[in-house]
């Protein structure tokens, strides 16, 4: 079997997991907001709360997408161990380092103390 016909399905089914959890996801931000909001009703919101919410979402595409990429890169790692190919390892070893490093983005922003 080519590689191509193995790797399809399994990009396949990454893509509905990515787009299910993120319509899960953001569902859940959508519930605070009802279907007949008003303009005024944005007017309690402080900028600290919308550069929160903000943030929030955005760290939470970079987790999905880190997971994702780490998933990846796993079995890119393990497929290319066994061909013995040391190019698609050295790929496979950057797209696990960087899953990891999306993956765990907030926590190191927080340890760097670039946000509370």
């Amino acid at each position: 079997m080519s590689r191509w016909k193995r790797d399809i399905p399994l990009a396949v089914y990454g893509g509905v997991f990515y787009r299910n959890c993120i319509r899960t996801r953001l569902c859940t931000y959508a519930v605070t907001i009802g279907p007949n909001v008003k303009a005024s009703d944005f007017d309690t919101y402080s900028i600290a709360q919308f550069q929160s919410l903000v943030l929030n979402i955005i760290f939470w595409f970079l987790r999905v997408t880190g997971v994702v990429v780490l998933m990846w890169g796993i079995y890119g790692m393990v497929t290319a161990k066994k061909d013995g190919d040391a190019d698609s390892i050295n790929q496979a070893m950057m797209k696990c380092i960087f899953g990891a490093v999306f993956l765990c983005m907030p926590g190191i922003l927080k340890a760097l103390k670039i946000i509370v």
